[in-house]
């Protein structure tokens, strides 16, 4: 997005997700992340990628 922020989705066992979570919260080194929203949404079967948009 042009204001700099990050969207995605990511599915998994509630530990891998919270690993994510908290992964994201650190962010890379030359990124500063102000804050991570989170919303549980409905499992995707038929998804086992990802794409770049």
């Amino acid at each position: 997005m042009n204001d700099g922020t990050v969207a995605g989705e990511a599915q998994g066992n509630a530990s891998a997700i919270d690993r994510f979570l908290q992964h994201l919260k650190m962010g890379p080194s030359a990124a500063k992340v102000k804050k991570v929203d989170h919303q549980e949404i409905d499992t995707k079967q038929s998804d086992n990628g990802f794409d770049r948009l």
